[in-house]
């Protein structure tokens, strides 16, 4: 009398090679999820919310003006709101957009920021943002804070080499996430104002 009928070899003929298949696409999965990641973000990221029909995140190949914002937004909920005109300012990627009894314009939260690739602001972020990111906690991210405070300002990512806790590898490992320009949310200012 044999070990295996012949139903159950034909299911282990058919299943050997589909097992090693599987073996051999999940190393190459894990290949792929430790190979450097480029990221592919949308071009321009804008959060409205406030008195606009529809809040949440945006997306756009370019950056947007004003209006065309309010567009994409399904318009303004109040009726005595201030309707930009066509054209207008041009608002800088990354911004939050504030609609009420006046427009206010801020960057977006650090979170919305870090999902969509965009980085943060050394000179503005708080530590508790900072330490959003993966090889920074708390404590180094209170010390780049400091740092900040201490010399009225960041003016390069490089000077965070200075930080005790950051060295050369960890610097080049946060550079993508972080920027020490000063931006305006307002880029170009047209025919209009806010």
């Amino acid at each position: 009398m044999g070990v295996y009928n012949s139903r159950q070899l034909v299911v282990i003929i058919v299943l050997l090679p589909v097992q090693v298949l599987c073996l051999a696409a999940g190393s190459a999965v894990e290949r792929r999820a430790n190979a450097p990641v480029e990221p592919v973000g949308p071009g321009c990221v804008y959060e409205l919310c406030g008195g606009i029909r529809r809040e949440g995140i945006y997306c756009f190949p370019a950056q947007q003006t004003l209006a065309a914002l309010v567009d994409a937004g399904g318009g303004l909920t109040a009726a005595d709101a201030p309707v930009p005109g066509s054209g207008g300012p041009v608002i800088a990627s990354g911004s939050r957009v504030v609609f009420g009894s006046g427009i206010v314009l801020e960057d977006a939260d650090a979170r919305v920021r870090l999902n969509f690739f965009l980085p943060l602001n050394l000179n503005k972020v708080k530590a508790e943002d900072l330490a959003l990111i993966t090889g920074i906690g708390m404590a180094t991210a209170c010390k780049v804070v400091a740092y900040r405070n201490e010399n009225g300002g960041i003016r390069d990512v490089d000077e965070l080499i200075a930080v005790k806790g950051i060295g050369p590898g960890r610097l080049e490992a946060l550079r993508p996430f972080l920027t020490a320009a000063d931006r305006c949310p307002v880029t170009t200012a047209r025919e209009g104002g806010l």
